[in-house]
C-alpha cells in the first residue's frame, strides 16, 4: 500500500472530504503529504490528524519534511513550517527577518527564540509547553488552542485564545 493511501483511508474515518481524498490517494512522498498537513493544518488540528501512532510508524521520513515526532534535544532553525508532535524537547530559533509557522501539539516541549526582525506565528494544544523568547523587533504571536497549554513568554508575544467552536 502506498503511503498516501494508508493516509487517505485513516484521513477519511475523520470526515476528510472527497477533492481531498482523492488528492491524498494520488500522494507518493512524504514530501507531499507534509504540504497537505501544512496547508489543512485547521482541519487536520481540529480532527487531532494524523494520530500520534499514525506519526510514530512514519516518524523517520516525516523528521526531512518539518513534521518532527518525539524527538529530544533537536535545534532548528528559521523553519518557515515545522510542527512538534508527541513527547519533543526541541528548540527553534528564528533570525534575520525570517518568518515561521509552529505547530505544538500533545507533550511537546519547545524553546522558541525569535530575534533580528522575524516573525513567528504559533499553534499551541494539547498538554504542549512552550517558552517564546522575542527580542530586537521580533514579533511571536501565539495561538492557544487547548485548555492545558503551558507557557512562558518574555518580549513582544501576543497570546490568542482560540476554540473550534463556531
Amino acid at each position: 500500500m502506498n503511503i498516501g493511501k494508508e493516509i487517505a483511508l485513516e484521513a477519511k474515518k475523520f470526515g476528510l472530504c472527497a477533492e481531498w481524498y482523492k488528492r491524498m490517494l494520488a500522494v507518493t512522498t512524504y514530501k507531499q503529504l507534509a504540504e497537505m498537513y501544512f496547508d489543512g493544518d485547521d482541519w487536520s488540528m481540529e480532527k487531532d490528524f494524523p494520530g500520534l501512532e499514525l506519526l510514530r510508524k512514519h516518524k523517520g521520513a516525516l523528521f526531512q519534511e518539518g513534521m518532527i515526532v518525539d524527538s529530544v534535544s533537536e535545534k532548528f532553525e528559521n523553519n518557515f513550517r515545522i510542527a512538534f508532535f508527541g513527547n519533543c524537547d526541541s528548540e527553534i530559533t528564528y533570525n534575520n527577518y525570517s518568518v515561521g509557522n509552529v505547530i505544538v501539539r500533545h507533550a511537546s516541549k519547545v524553546k522558541i527564540i525569535a530575534k533580528e526582525n522575524s516573525k513567528v506565528f504559533v499553534n499551541v494544544m494539547d498538554n504542549a509547553e512552550i517558552c517564546v523568547i522575542a527580542t530586537q523587533n521580533a514579533e511571536v504571536i501565539i495561538y492557544n488552542y487547548g485548555q492545558n497549554v503551558k507557557y512562558k513568554n518574555e518580549g513582544n508575544v501576543t497570546i490568542k485564545r482560540k476554540s473550534w467552536e463556531k
